[in-house]
């Protein structure tokens, strides 16, 4: 078993998949909750990932997310999506239940409730930190300060062999609405190709 995620953040996620896959879990169902878990956290959206994000240039939280497995290089995505505080499990939902790979927007928002996810208010999805960053940033043009690196992917082997890959970040702060980033586009924000073993995320790989 192997596991790599980008940038000290995402240690929690190595350590989750690690405890996962040693309990038995698939490499997939690892993967998202090693995601989730960050995602969920408020004290990592600072890195431009899930709950305690950066908002748009509107104040509006939209997160992308994208999943890929070695095994038929199977994909979903959304991006641009309102509400929803881990698009890790939707993009998942996408790629198991969607007739689509790819969702967007409005698009993302209603086939995560059509699925059961819960939606939630755009003010839970923000911090005390990102919201008053916000309030600064209407005021006086200035972009926070942000130290370290930022959004999170997770590549996961498990001992059958079996590669996934995930990503998922909320882009910059207060990036124009409806902005979609390289990070959820197949073969550019992540790869995954069981058949040789490949599985990559910008400049990280694992062969």
């Amino acid at each position: 078993m192997a596991c790599v995620a980008t940038w000290s953040f995402g240690l929690q996620a190595v350590e989750i998949v690690a405890t996962e896959v040693q309990n038995g879990a698939s490499c997939i169902d690892a993967l998202e909750k090693s995601i989730n878990a960050v995602e969920d956290d408020p004290q990592t959206g600072k890195y431009f990932v899930g709950r305690g994000c950066y908002p748009n240039l509107d104040g509006v939280v939209q997160l992308d997310a994208a999943i890929m497995t070695g095994k038929g290089c199977q994909f979903g995505a959304v991006a641009g999506m309102k509400g929803y505080s881990k698009p890790i499990s939707v993009a998942r939902s996408v790629m198991e239940s969607c007739n689509a790979n790819f969702l967007v927007g409005d698009g993302a928002s209603s086939f995560a409730c059509e699925q059961g996810f819960v939606m939630e208010d755009n003010e839970t999805l923000l911090t005390a930190e990102t919201k008053k960053a916000y309030v600064d940033f209407k005021a006086t043009g200035i972009l926070p300060h942000v130290t370290g690196h930022d959004t999170l992917s997770v590549l996961c082997l498990d001992k059958f062999g079996e590669i996934v890959a995930g990503v998922s970040t909320s882009g910059p702060p207060f990036k124009a609405p409806g902005r979609v980033g390289d990070s959820p586009m197949p073969g550019c924000g992540l790869y995954c190709n069981g058949k040789v073993r490949t599985c990559t995320y910008v400049y990280i790989m694992t062969v």
